[in-house]
């Protein structure tokens, strides 16, 4: 009976995880004109991306669900703009993913410091 429990407790717990991953870190730099335009993967936690909010500063990028048959993929999100000017933007992302009896408050963060650099000439 021991041998049986085992296994169903294990799968139980490791099938609930709540751990959001992003699957970068950090973003890459930017260039002052040029698009900058970057995907974002959301994995884990216990269901699907139900919805995001993002706050640029300053506001010269957008973030973004991809749009699939009708309906926003929150999971994978693009980054994209023009930087007009030297320095950092701050991306914030929240959201959720929907409730379950294990993740009863289903809400995750992340904020990516982007460096603008300097166009070459």
């Amino acid at each position: 009976m021991k041998k049986i429990i085992f296994p169903f407790i294990f799968f139980l717990v490791a099938g609930c995880s709540q751990s959001i991953i992003f699957s970068r870190d950090n973003l890459p730099s930017a260039t002052v004109g040029e698009l900058y335009y970057v995907k974002v993967n959301i994995s884990g936690g216990t269901s699907a991306v139900r919805s995001i909010y993002a706050i640029v500063t300053p506001s010269v990028l957008s973030v973004q669900g991809i749009q699939k048959d009708g309906w926003t993929d929150y999971n994978n999100l693009t980054i994209k703009g023009i930087p007009e000017a030297l320095g950092n933007i701050t991306v914030k992302i929240t959201g959720e993913t929907a409730p379950t009896l294990f993740n009863t408050e289903p809400t995750f963060e992340k904020i990516y410091i982007i460096k603008v650099k300097e166009a070459k000439k």
